[in-house]
């Protein structure tokens, strides 16, 4: 019976009707693409992320308790958002990624939220050198840090392997260029289809140039599997922000 059904559907190639296939709804994330709700996260985020850095940078270590407390709250806040609109934007593409329009939403949407966190970047930073012991003395008086302490004791674990702020906003950006710029040149491979092969067309001299500075100080494909290791390792999950 098997072998009848499967030379029936080798006779009629093509004419399977599948139906509508299954498609996310993202309702309780955001309406659409081009919803006023996510670009008033977006435009609220850049913003509140520019203040952030200048009320905080560099002072981590000086805060007490509640106000390092309050320091947390804010970023837990900015957190949430960006992964709301990463979360949106991600599974949006995921559903469709042969729409261009889609892709170029996508694309686009990343580079904003990775501009956005490269700003917050230094809090993770300068949380991994506070003292333990001040630390810990914190948390005794101010029962909202005390809240916050798996959290934070995370974020330290981290602490031996941390580089200074320039150089993790650096390997921060260059791990989402690296991955776009491959992404931008598979579907350009698409695009020229056989032509993209050969020498008569300038795309393999801008292929090579992706694939040359991708690898330099590590390239996206490196950093994911060198983190995929660290977390079979720790058993322990980073915060988004800082990926």
């Amino acid at each position: 019976m098997a072998q009848a059904a499967l030379r029936k559907n080798r006779a009629a190639p093509g004419k399977a009707k599948l139906g509508p296939l299954p498609v996310w709804r993202l309702d309780d994330l955001y309406p659409s693409r081009d919803a006023p709700e996510m670009k008033r996260d977006l435009d609220w985020a850049a913003v509140e992320a520019k203040a952030f850095r200048a009320d905080f940078a560099g002072k981590v270590a000086s805060l007490e308790g509640a106000a390092l407390a309050g320091a947390i709250q804010r970023y837990e806040k900015l957190d949430e958002t960006l992964s709301r609109i990463m979360s949106f934007a991600s599974l949006t593409y995921s559903g469709n990624v042969s729409d261009p329009a889609v892709g170029r939403f996508f694309q686009s949407t990343q580079e904003k939220v990775n501009e956005i966190s490269s700003e917050l970047i230094f809090f993770n930073l300068e949380i991994t050198k506070l003292d333990q012991a001040k630390l810990d003395e914190a948390k005794r008086g101010a029962p909202a840090l005390a809240r916050y302490a798996p959290w934070l004791r995370d974020i330290r674990e981290y602490r031996d392997h941390v580089l200074p702020d320039d150089m993790e906003r650096l390997l921060h950006d260059k791990a989402v260029a690296g991955r776009g710029a491959r992404t931008v040149a598979r579907h350009g491979q698409q695009v020229l289809a056989g032509v993209g092969f050969t020498t008569d067309h300038a795309f393999h001299r801008h292929l090579r140039r992706v694939l040359v500075l991708d690898q330099l100080l590590g390239s996206a494909r490196l950093l994911t599997r060198e983190l995929g290791e660290e977390l079979l390792r720790t058993r322990r999950l980073p915060v988004l922000l800082p990926l």
